[in-house]
């Protein structure tokens, strides 16, 4: 057991590194990659844990692999579970020797046992010490797989280095658990706080939900239809600028961009909300909707003209695009609410209300604006009537 101690050490050590590096990406990736990074990370914890062994006979080997492959079944799910299995299998595939089979098998069984007591245990709010126990003498049934060695091997083994190697399983395995469950239950916190807390902490956007609740029942409350439409900003390249920035800091971006869209917003009106899509959401209210080509036009230069200060001392251009989605009724607001929250794309626009005037080109050379829209002032007043006119009807 002394010779095993050094494994043992190293192994709580990479153990609480990797607890660490659960919670991170946990928080900051997406479900699928932090599942692929973390599955990498615990692959590679085991393989440097067989790259020095305590060698009971030539080709059979005793290490600390089976503790990050059974961690991973218990808390990184299949995907991850699986791509360290892998990773750890080929490594011992590569080494051979009598014990390969034999080590191959209790590879298995360890992610085996760790990713059924997870799914036994997922209902469980907080799971207590008794239960990290209990996984601790699920996975040490690998032991069991020394039947497929060598008989010398074998006898070798359950008379001088089993009853050492389940206690160290014992020792290790609860307590590196408890280390993953405290990640996953500060998660879990996070989680349930942002689901109550209706604004984002650092950029200060409403969550949809707050959006949607806010918006429906202003529109079902006023009678004069204050609200009128929606408008969508879309961030060019909102993704890359994501995976670019970083989290946090792509979140303080928005903040800039909500502050220069508050002069938008009027008062008792519902705050910006971000979409899933990372759409920017602003409610309109029905002279905005009647104006909505010079409304886009203002947002689209406020948004884009300047550039924004982000941290050190770094200068960032965005592009936007903009679209404005009428609705008169509070069905039509639902439905584009629908719309947004489940991420499908707004294809067709509510029926125009008002008098349909041709949109103008961009100003050229041998262009000219054409007669319906020369006098602009007249067919705003009369846009913006039959919005109001709408509204009051519904």
């Amino acid at each position: 057991m002394l010779l095993l101690l050094p494994q043992f050490i190293a192994s709580l050590a990479l153990v609480v590194f990797l607890s660490s590096l659960y919670g991170v990406a946990r928080a900051h990736l997406r479900t699928t990659r932090a599942q692929t990074l973390l599955g990498l990370s615990f692959g590679i914890v085991a393989m440097l844990q067989m790259s020095a062994p305590l060698e009971l006979m030539e080709g059979v080997i005793l290490d600390m692999r089976n503790v990050p492959i059974a961690l991973a079944g218990a808390f990184l799910g299949w995907r991850g579970a699986l791509l360290c299995l892998s990773m750890a299998v080929m490594t011992r595939i590569s080494i051979g020797g009598a014990g390969m089979i034999s080590g191959v098998a209790g590879m298995m069984v360890s992610c085996t046992a760790g990713y059924l007591w997870s799914r036994a245990t997922l209902t469980v709010q907080k799971r207590s010490l008794r239960q990290f126990a209990v996984l601790g003498l699920a996975v040490s049934s690998h032991m069991l797989t020394a039947i497929l060695l060598p008989w010398e091997a074998c006898i070798a083994f359950f008379s001088g280095a089993a009853l050492p190697m389940m206690a160290l399983n014992l020792a290790s395995i609860p307590l590196a658990a408890a280390f993953f469950e405290r990640e996953r239950m500060h998660m879990i916190s996070e989680a349930q706080r942002a689901t109550y807390d209706p604004f984002d902490e650092v950029s200060g956007l409403a969550r949809l939900g707050h959006f949607r609740r806010e918006a429906m029942a202003l529109a079902r409350s006023d009678s004069n239809g204050r609200i009128a439409g929606l408008m969508a900003v879309e961030i060019h390249g909102a993704r890359a600028l994501k995976r670019e920035l970083g989290a946090a800091t792509y979140a303080q971006l928005l903040g800039a961009i909500r502050l220069r869209l508050a002069p938008f917003l009027l008062p008792d009106m519902p705050p910006a909300a971000l979409a899933e899509d990372g759409r920017l959401i602003l409610p309109l209210e029905f002279r905005q909707v009647a104006e909505r080509d010079d409304v886009e036009t203002q947002m689209r230069r406020i948004l884009s003209d300047m550039a924004y200060q982000m941290e050190n001392a770094a200068i960032l251009r965005v592009g936007f695009t903009l679209r404005a989605f009428p609705a008169p009724t509070v069905q039509d607001l639902e439905q584009v609410l629908d719309d947004i929250a489940l991420c499908r794309p707004i294809t067709a626009e509510p029926e125009e209300v008002g008098p349909k005037t041709p949109r103008t080109k961009r100003r050229g050379r041998g262009t000219s604006l054409p007669p319906a829209r020369r006098n602009v002032r007249h067919d705003r007043l009369f846009a913006a009537a039959n919005v109001l006119l709408a509204t009051k009807d519904s």
